[in-house]
């Protein structure tokens, strides 16, 4: 649940609600809505400011809560190869309880990218959504360590 608390939190930060209709395909970021002066990134945590392509390429507004610029931009310019159905299951994998633990992992301050932690199956299943956000991977292996884990270095 603390990645489906990380999803509301960022979203509510961006100014975003969710709502019934976020089942709809049909629905797209504020960001390709806004004008530049609806998008006031300065009171923004720079983690969630917007990229080029978040405003350039329509895109359903669950893809900008996460706090990795280059893995939201990853996702949207994947459009319609992307199964985000799969992957949103694989993110919040207690949806589908028969699905081994494919996750992410937030640990503190959602909009901080040193509260995130990648699993291991979701790198396996996933390598090409973080592929670029060496980032994740170093928040990764701090959390990892911090456990007593063997770190991560491979899948990029």
């Amino acid at each position: 649940l603390n990645v489906y608390r990380a999803f509301i939190q960022n979203l509510s930060i961006l100014g975003i609600t969710p709502h019934r209709d976020w089942k709809s395909r049909n629905v797209t970021s504020p960001f390709n809505t806004w004008t530049p002066e609806q998008i006031n990134d300065k009171k923004l945590p720079v983690s969630l400011r917007p990229t080029q392509i978040q405003c350039e390429i329509p895109h359903h507004p669950w893809l900008d809560f996460f706090p990795f610029r280059r893995m939201r931009d990853n996702l949207i310019s994947a459009r319609d190869e992307l199964d985000d159905g799969q992957l949103c299951v694989d993110i919040m994998g207690f949806w589908d309880i028969s699905t081994k633990s494919c996750s992410l992992l937030v640990w503190g301050e959602p909009s901080d990218p040193k509260s995130w932690e990648i699993t291991e199956e979701f790198l396996k299943k996933w390598p090409w959504v973080i592929r670029g956000e060496p980032e994740l991977l170093e928040s990764t292996n701090y959390w990892r360590r911090k456990r007593g884990d063997e770190i991560i270095f491979r899948y990029l």
